[in-house]
């Protein structure tokens, strides 16, 4: 009888009451413009890295320094390595974009354009030319 009576006194309240708004969402597509600058970004340093380490390899002062590769790789050896690494990397910011939201789309991209900058640019301090 006690809960029917608080029901009848409540009743009257429900028309007041108004649903919450939906939590914010992260989920969707890196389409800013950041995401593909900072993608296109590592994949000039891709090929920065590679092309200078064939050109510092075809004059025979020096030898690739990643030790995941041969001493004296091939021009495919060293993109199929580099890229394979950048899929992964970029799949990770598509990943962390999805996940966390704006901010996270690019620091494997940044990452990588370190790596391979300072990778490209050993064979010009360390004068392998």
């Amino acid at each position: 009888m006690k809960l029917l009576s608080l029901l009848v006194l409540l009743l009257p309240f429900t028309g007041f009451a108004q649903d919450l708004p939906d939590a914010p969402s992260f989920a969707g597509h890196p389409d800013s413009k950041w995401f593909w600058t900072a993608h296109a970004g590592l994949l000039a340093a891709t090929v920065f890295d590679a092309e200078v380490t064939h050109q510092g390899l075809a004059h025979h002062k020096c030898v690739e320094g990643n030790s995941d590769l041969p001493h004296h790789p091939t021009r495919g050896e060293l993109y199929g390595y580099s890229l394979g690494i950048d899929a992964g990397l970029t799949a990770l910011d598509y990943l962390l974009f999805r996940k966390l939201g704006h901010g996270t789309h690019f620091a494997g991209a940044a990452y990588g354009i370190i790596v391979h900058v300072q990778g490209g640019s050993s064979w010009y301090t360390q004068s392998c030319f």
